[in-house]
């Protein structure tokens, strides 16, 4: 059976330290397993889940609020303005995203694409987007590691969000079901199968529009007003207007136990709002006391940190009780993940052979695969606070824009309200993350690399990497003998490839990609010869090779 007993309170070792470092983090690299393999599951999760979820501290850090020449067209980075140059803000902001996310050591960044993929928006750069879009990031980051369930409440008040699925226009004249619908449907509970027209396992139609009416009366604050800022996140967000607000009397179906939410009354404005955040509360209390509502999450964390596919057995021995924990837990989603990434099934453990249906069991999505790919290579991008130019150029216009668009995971800009097809499509889902669209984009992420010296973005600049794969392989510290050619083949597999692959496969990355025309002792000759005359030409050429092609193999999607 499936189990979430905890794996001993012992050191984690090399191999099951990747394992947990691949699935939770974007700052996945060689020296941080080195570093982490001694400590035990318990303290590495610990680590993970160790960042500071206090907006002050949180962004106080000197790049959020840099200022940079107005010549090099970026202006002040997070001082917003409605101008011409959105367009150039939005680039800064997904470059300020994508770099922090390779750099951070904990699991923020990548709980908070997670998050991203369930309460769908799309940050925009026209009018007054931009700065909104900033602070629905920011929230997202902010619960990374807390309660969903605030978190839903508080993404219903972002303005984002208010703009994006229309819960502006929802008044008691005319009552607007978009955002209510999506709430249940896609970001809480989900229908379940269809038992009647108009009436799903989890909920009715009947409860949409009841969902609507709790919901009308919201507006978005466009112009960033002080009196309009969450005071439990610093972050501005929409505002109630009682006046546009349905004050009757919310029954809900049998589906909800025929809950009632009492409509908002007060004598004057300030009681009239707070009644109306209460009446949101209320709504948003009865989503989430359904235990269903917790089996839908954990299902979701499931199939983004495990695998895709939830048999029986997995239902009833990791979601349920873990879903029990997590609702008991007020949706607080380190409770559920400090249980199942420090579990024996998390390892594949809890069978009679270890690593055959977990490890490897997923593909990595393209932002999984490009800041992987980072990190492991130890490549230097450009400086966020001394090149904020080429900083900007090299994750907004190459990562982003040219990588990332065609690998469709358009980073917060996604094609449709479900959000990202290999997040949410059955039967399928990560698989969809390879297609004939995608997998030429995928698998030249390496060549590009290796090409980068003299790679120049759609805009005509240079990227301005200078990653040299010689060095990295001279003096990285991971490759303990490269004269040999056996063993550095055998380390350069080791250091990219979850698992040894097969034979055929591992004598063609040696044969074909690393000697090529050489033999065993001629690798050796050429090796001896770069490092006494530093004429590198002749590795140069084998070792690019050879990254290029393990990185845009089929063995190097999966993980």
């Amino acid at each position: 059976m499936a189990s979430l007993n905890p794996l001993p309170n012992s050191p984690l070792g090399e191999n099951r330290t990747k394992h947990l470092l691949r699935r939770t983090t974007y700052n996945y690299s060689k020296t941080r397993v080195d570093v982490l393999k001694t400590q035990s599951p318990q303290q590495i999760v610990a680590g993970l889940l160790n960042f500071d979820s206090n907006l002050n501290d949180l962004y106080s850090d000197e790049p959020m609020i840099h200022t940079v020449n107005e010549e090099n067209h970026v202006g002040q980075l997070f001082i917003f303005q409605s101008d011409s140059k959105n367009y150039l803000h939005l680039r800064a902001l997904y470059a300020w995203y994508l770099d922090e996310a390779k750099r951070c050591e904990t699991m923020q960044f990548k709980l908070s694409t997670f998050l991203h993929q369930i309460l769908i928006t799309t940050v925009q750069s026209t009018n007054n987007f931009v700065p909104i879009g900033f602070h629905y990031i920011k929230l997202l980051l902010l619960y990374a590691k807390g309660s969903f369930k605030t978190l839903a409440y508080k993404m219903t008040l972002d303005n984002n969000m208010l703009v994006y699925l229309d819960n502006r226009y929802n008044t008691k004249w005319n009552p607007n079901e978009n955002y209510a619908r999506e709430f249940l449907e896609l970001f809480t509970i989900t229908k379940g199968p269809q038992l009647a027209e108009g009436n799903y396992t989890n909920y009715t139609e009947y409860d949409i529009q009841q969902a609507a009416k709790v919901l009308t009366g919201y507006q978005w604050d466009y112009n960033g007003l002080p009196q309009y800022v969450d005071p439990d996140t610093g972050l501005q967000r929409g505002y109630p207007n009682y006046y546009r607000h349905d004050v009757t009397d919310k029954t809900f179906s049998s589906a909800f136990n025929n809950t009632v939410i009492t409509g908002s009354t007060g004598t004057n404005d300030n009681e009239r709002h707070a009644d109306m955040y209460r009446e949101l509360q209320d709504f948003v209390n009865m989503i989430f006391d359904q235990d269903e509502t917790a089996k839908v999450m954990v299902r979701r964390l499931y199939r983004h940190f495990v695998r895709k596919d939830i048999t029986s057995e997995i239902e009833t021995d990791i979601i349920v009780p873990l879903s029990v924990i997590l609702k008991n837990n007020n949706y607080e989603l380190s409770s559920a993940l400090e249980v199942l990434l420090v579990s024996e099934h998390f390892f594949d453990l809890d069978d009679t052979t270890e690593g055959d249906e977990i490890l490897g069991g997923k593909i990595k999505d393209p932002i999984e695969l490009g800041l992987h790919t980072l990190n492991v290579l130890e490549v230097e991008t450009p400086d966020l606070k001394n090149n904020t130019f080429y900083h900007n150029e090299f994750w907004a216009k190459f990562f982003h824009n040219e990588y990332l668009k065609y690998t469709e995971f358009f980073l917060f800009k996604p094609t449709s309200v479900a959000g990202y097809k290999p997040i949410y499509q059955e039967p399928l889902y990560d698989r969809y993350w390879v297609t004939s669209s995608t997998i030429f984009y995928r698998y030249r992420f390496g060549k590009t690399l290796m090409d980068i010296r003299n790679r120049v973005t759609s805009s005509g600049f240079y990227t301005r990497i200078n990653y040299d794969v010689v060095n990295f392989v001279r003096n990285s510290g991971h490759f303990s003998n490269p004269e040999n050619a056996q063993t550095l083949i055998d380390e350069i597999i080791d250091l990219l490839l979850i698992r040894e692959p097969e034979t055929t496969r591992k004598n063609h990355f040696y044969n074909d990609l690393l000697l090529g025309d050489l033999s065993s002792i001629n690798w050796t000759f050429a090796w001896q010869g770069y490092i006494a005359s530093g004429d590198d030409g002749d590795v140069r050429i084998a070792l690019e090779r050879t990254f290029e092609g393990i990185i845009g193999s089929p063995e190097y999607q999966i993980y």
